[in-house]
């Protein structure tokens, strides 16, 4: 275990389980929501195909989050501070959302909101903004209070 440790192995594996985990209960809450690997979503983010939605709290949006995403915390969404189908009009727009990965289920609850409410294509970046981070790929802090 100490030479999987070093290695980097374990964290793998731990971060394989958390990613199933997430997936059986997204199963468990509707079989229309949809995982999306890192390269696919950055394919979507390069070619502006689809909106990033960052489920966290604001706080947490705050901190970093995936360059252009829409900070929603799913909370103001069930509570109807924040009226998602004024924000997103077009229920068949691609979305990804997303949260903390690992142990955190936020992106999979906002998708299963969306799915919900009638929207088609919505995807949840298992990885969440810690693997996007982690790629390397574009992020950004945002400035004053834009996150809801």
């Amino acid at each position: 275990m100490v030479v999987k440790s070093l290695s980097g192995e374990l964290l793998a594996e731990i971060q394989q389980k958390q990613l199933a985990d997430l997936k059986a209960k997204a199963e468990q809450l509707s079989p229309d929501i949809k995982f999306i690997d890192l390269v696919s979503a950055k394919k979507l983010f390069d070619e502006r195909q689809a909106i990033f939605l960052d489920a966290r709290s604001p706080e947490e949006y705050m901190e970093g989050t995936i360059t252009g995403s829409i900070g929603i915390s799913l909370m103001s969404v069930v509570k109807g501070e924040v009226e998602i189908e004024k924000l997103i009009p077009d229920r068949n727009a691609v979305i990804v959302t997303f949260c903390s990965g690992g142990e955190c289920d936020v992106g999979v609850e906002m998708a299963r909101e969306l799915v919900d409410r009638g929207y088609t294509n919505v995807y949840v970046l298992g990885e969440g903004y810690p693997g996007w981070l982690e790629a390397g790929y574009p992020v950004f802090k945002p400035e004053g209070s834009a996150a809801r």
